[in-house]
């Protein structure tokens, strides 16, 4: 009998510290995670990514003179950071990650990747990086070949082979001359 009890007091025990966890993020409101999520940057935000539930969706941060919205779209296929000026809201670029999915990408740009010098390499990761002068919007494809050096490769947003360069593993910015 002692037994009996013993048991039912540590599984009531063992119950009520269960129900007695809360997760302190979801009262949370983004300027209280970080002071930098002004209330500009939350209104370019938001007239940007209508969709997104800015207080259970995104991870905030803060990169130099910049607030990142980190959060992901397409069921988690697609990870976004979207780059706001911390004074003005104003959002200066988003960097999509699309992984190795092709899948989810412009047919042209797989067709266009076997069509330059690296048509032996295999292609990596790619990103999509879009700002608002359209005309800077670029994908890059990561790509690597045994024996050989990782290059970036740089498409404009209609697929067009652009150019190669070394990959350095560095962040792009939104300063960051592509």
């Amino acid at each position: 009998m002692k037994k009996s009890l013993l048991y039912l007091v540590m599984l009531a025990m063992g119950i009520t510290s269960l129900t007695a966890c809360s997760d302190d993020d979801d009262d949370k409101t983004p300027a209280t995670v970080n002071p930098a999520v002004t209330t500009e940057v939350l209104s370019s935000f938001k007239a940007k990514y209508p969709d997104v539930n800015v207080d259970k969706e995104v991870k905030w941060e803060t990169k130099g003179q910049y607030t990142v919205a980190d959060f992901d779209q397409v069921n988690g296929l697609q990870e976004v950071e979207a780059w706001f000026d911390t004074k003005s809201g104003e959002w200066k670029m988003s960097e999509t990650d699309y992984g190795e999915d092709w899948f989810l990408l412009p047919a042209t740009l797989n067709a266009n990747f076997y069509k330059t010098p690296y048509s032996t390499y295999e292609p990596g990761d790619i990103y999509y990086y879009e700002y608002p002068d359209a005309t800077r919007n670029t994908y890059v494809v990561e790509a690597s070949k045994t024996g050989q050096q990782e290059m970036d490769l740089y498409f404009n947003s209609s697929c067009e082979y652009l150019k190669a360069v070394v990959h350095t593993g560095a962040d792009i910015t939104p300063d960051t001359q592509l």
